[in-house]
């Protein structure tokens, strides 16, 4: 049995499914939004590609929960959030994905 720790968080149902619609913004380039923590900000743009600590491109070999999320502010700017807060935010509330898959998948 794999307990968790600091090192090994417990992967739940929900942080899975959370996860799968996270990557799935991507491959759709779907629309997102973010409530900043410990802001008044709230932030849209759309998912570009999952990227590791140093902005490429994530290989096969990382935990995903690791890496980040790329995203292009409606205002332009690139930004890089953090895929396992998301992932957390997203079940919370403060992370939103629109679902509509009318892009072309990538």
């Amino acid at each position: 049995m794999i307990m968790a720790d600091e090192s090994f968080p417990i992967l739940t149902p929900s942080t899975v499914i959370a996860l799968n619609k996270i990557i799935e913004a991507v491959y759709w380039e779907n629309p997102v939004t973010r409530f900043v923590p410990d802001t008044t900000y709230v932030v849209s743009g759309t998912a570009r590609s999952i990227v590791d600590q140093q902005g490429a491109p994530a290989g096969q070999g990382l935990d995903i929960r690791g890496c980040f999320l790329r995203v292009t502010t409606d205002s332009g700017t690139e930004v890089v959030w953090p895929i396992a807060t998301l992932a957390r935010e997203l079940r919370e509330g403060g992370f939103a994905i629109r679902q509509a898959r009318t892009g072309t998948p990538r």
